[in-house]
């Protein structure tokens, strides 16, 4: 059968280190009125690291443990390199002034220095200021006993950040992706000439002017607590702005090179974070308290230029991005994630589906209309549309469908993350409850669009199909005017990146509940403890959500590109657990 029975053998090895040492000095000076702290350090960092693998194959046997004892030298490999090695400088102070104990004010100032850049833009100076006003404290609000604490809250503030390790802003040769064939005789092909191969030298494409990327928040905020700080609110409303983005930007071929790193873009940020806390201790042997935080959050690009498309065709190690777009361009899902002005992040691109094709007459006269317009493919731009396909929008209203009708179909991103936790007590006993989920939320599903469709797009084989797509897709006998036919030949592209594949991705998951007993303390401590605690728990109880059906509802692919993206994922397992708790 032609099985490869030779034995391989690899050896791979990384490593990354880090050195940092900080030195800081703080001073305070307090009497009954003023309180004032004051603090200056600095820091250095160092990071540098290497890698090398090496590999061969058609060893004498299975045991063999050194690469060079290969039957076959030619099969043997290595390669390897030292990392760009970064270098950090910083300098920072804080003071912290208050006054009667109501009236705070907080200032820093960072100077941040990085070999990531060049001479005239190495540093960078990140200044931030907080006030706040403890209202509770002023005599006016000692005639409100109900309003136990009462604070106001401003700040504002940057920070820097300076990408990962690069060499990209003083402009330097290299052969990286630089090889050229050459004949010796005269430069000329012919008899008696040899091809050669050699390696040619390239000035890189820079930004001289390379600087650091700006973090800009401000926020107000309210602290809130009453009946004793039983019950206790925190509410805060922020911006958040990211400023001379260190990114790739795309240039024309033309010039030699097709992207730069510089700094270009602006993205905000903007949002509610609240967290509502009770407590109560009911009696001597009840007591109980839950907690519910909550945040909303609009993301937006302020400034980018042209659009960025990307693609998310790899795989991550978390089991976040199993399956990966398979084949973008076979799928026609090309370039599913946007970034545009005036809109989020990442969002969805494709297009809109404006029903199912139910007759043959149907398909004619869109193809009639196209080529009285002038386009003689017909309507879905060649492709040979029958009944029972689904018929795309043509946006732009040249009457016929292409690229340029694919439009944005939302994002990722909810309009509410939501989290809380109940715990309750009776003498001995103990039970905690905690649970997450969001609202508003659109998954841009490509697993459903796997589940939905008999085209083979990833590996080849016909994929599996949920029973209600069997049952409501639609047949000769069975006009569905919500999913389309079943076949092979997927020649109208119904797999291809729309709005049908959009659902809604709203989730409540259960994610553990705990029951735990107290051993009576006398008890233990006649046996030389000092406590012992039983308990059972449930991890990833239950999860409730219409998405289901697709998989995981927690959709995400680790990179805020595919915020809300889903190509499935492993599912989550649901674990029970017991044990003993002893402290001594």
């Amino acid at each position: 059968y032609n099985y490869d029975t030779k034995y391989y053998l690899g050896i791979n090895n990384s490593n990354y280190n880090t050195l940092a040492i900080e030195n800081y000095l703080t001073y305070n000076w307090k009497n009954d009125i003023h309180n004032l702290t004051v603090m200056a350090g600095n820091s250095i960092s160092r990071g540098f690291g290497n890698w090398s693998n090496a590999s061969g194959n058609g060893f004498p046997g299975d045991n063999i443990r050194d690469i060079s004892l290969t039957n076959d030298p030619s099969a043997r490999s290595g390669l390897g390199a030292y990392n760009l090695e970064s270098r950090g400088l910083s300098f920072f102070g804080r003071f912290q002034y208050s006054l009667k104990d109501r009236y705070i004010l907080t200032g820093t100032m960072r100077r941040d220095g990085s070999s990531n850049f060049g001479a005239d833009n190495r540093w960078g100076n990140f200044p931030s200021l907080a006030a706040a006003w403890r209202i509770s404290e002023e005599n006016f609000m000692k005639t409100v006993p109900a309003i136990s604490n009462l604070k106001l809250r401003l700040g504002w503030g940057q920070t820097g950040n300076s990408g990962g390790p690069t060499d990209l802003s003083v402009t330097a040769l290299t052969s990286n992706k630089i090889q050229y064939f050459y004949y010796g005789q005269n430069g000329q092909s012919g008899m008696n000439t040899t091809r050669q191969l050699a390696t040619g030298y390239a000035p890189t494409l820079t930004d001289p002017r390379l600087k650091w990327e700006t973090n800009e928040q401000s926020n107000i905020g309210i602290d809130l607590g009453v009946l004793n700080n039983n019950l206790s609110l925190t509410l805060d409303y922020f911006v958040r702005k990211s400023k001379d983005l260190l990114l790739y930007q795309s240039i024309r071929p033309s010039s030699g090179y097709t992207q730069v790193y510089t700094n270009y873009g602006e993205i905000e940020n903007k949002g509610i974070e609240f967290s509502l806390n009770y407590k109560k201790q009911i009696n001597q042997d009840w007591n109980f308290s839950a907690m519910l935080t909550g945040s909303t959050l609009k993301n937006k690009v302020v400034k980018m230029g042209a659009d960025l498309f990307s693609e998310n065709t790899g795989t991550t190690n978390d089991g976040s991005n199993v399956g990966a777009i398979g084949a973008p361009s076979g799928t026609h899902w090309n370039g599913h994630s946007i970034c545009r002005e005036g809109y989020a992040v990442g969002s969805f691109w494709g297009y809109e589906v404006e029903g199912i094709y139910q007759t043959q007459a149907e398909i004619d006269a869109a193809n009639a209309a196209a080529i009285a317009a002038g386009h003689s493919g017909g309507y879905n731009n060649g492709s040979k549309t029958v009944p029972g396909d689904f018929k795309y929008k043509d946006l732009n209203g040249d009457g016929y469908l292409s690229d340029k009708d694919m439009t944005i179909l939302g994002n990722g991103f909810p309009k509410l993350n939501y989290g809380l936790t109940l715990n309750a007590a009776y003498k001995n006993w103990d039970i905690s409850v905690y649970a997450y989920g969001v609202a508003g939320v659109k998954i841009y599903s490509y697993s459903a669009m796997t589940l939905s469709n008999m085209f083979p797009s990833d590996n080849g084989t016909t994929p599996n199909v949920l029973q209600e797509v069997a049952e409501t897709a639609w047949t000769p006998t069975n006009h569905s005017t919500s999913m389309s036919r079943l076949s092979f030949l997927d020649l109208n592209y119904n797999m291809r990146g729309s709005d049908k594949w959009v659902k809604k991705g709203d989730f409540l998951k259960i994610s553990n509940v705990q029951i735990g007993y107290n051993l009576d303390k006398k008890l233990m401590k006649s046996i030389g403890l000092e406590s012992a605690r039983l308990y059972v728990s449930v991890q990833n109880l239950a999860c409730f959500s219409s998405y289901n059906k697709y998989g995981d509802p927690e959709a995400g692919q680790g990179s805020v590109l595919y915020t809300g993206l889903d190509t499935g994922r492993y599912p989550s397992a649901r674990t029970y657990s017991f044990g003993l708790n002893i402290q001594f």
